[in-house]
């Protein structure tokens, strides 16, 4: 981009150079030009410094958001893990899927049984076990 425009400012002072015949008339157009060119110059610096105080604060900004979202997603694998550790406690190790201590010979097991199921076998001692799907407990 610059070197396009210092290309073109060069072919503008040849330009003037070549057209213009009376010496003082161009040196008064080269200097006038000059100064155009040295505020033009300027206000593009402006811009360009002002664009890079802009770019810094937006890495800033980005990096303080990159940050918050690592957070959050510790955050959130934390709950995530917690969730299913509640919802084994509560409703077994997987779909249909229950913890079973025997009666008889105190055997853990767990076992893949939907609620229609009224008796299972031990796999252990092979004693029935006769379950009771109403969590009803007298007090």
């Amino acid at each position: 981009m610059f070197e396009e425009l210092a290309n073109e400012m060069k072919k503008f002072v040849k330009d003037l150079e070549e057209n213009i015949k009376n010496p003082k008339d161009l040196e008064y157009i080269l200097k006038r030009s000059e100064t155009l060119f040295d505020v033009v110059f300027s206000e593009i610096n402006k811009l360009a410094d002002r664009e890079a105080e802009r770019l810094k604060e937006m890495r800033k900004k980005q990096k303080h958001n990159e940050k918050r979202m690592d957070e959050l997603e510790n955050k959130l694998h934390y709950l995530d893990e917690n969730l299913d550790y509640l919802i084994k406690d509560i409703y077994g190790n997987e779909d249909g899927e229950f913890k079973i201590t025997c009666p008889y010979c105190n055997y853990e097991f767990n076992l893949d049984i939907d609620e229609d199921e009224v008796e299972i076998l031990c796999p252990e001692c092979k004693n029935i076990i006769e379950l009771d799907w109403n969590d009803d407990e007298e007090s």
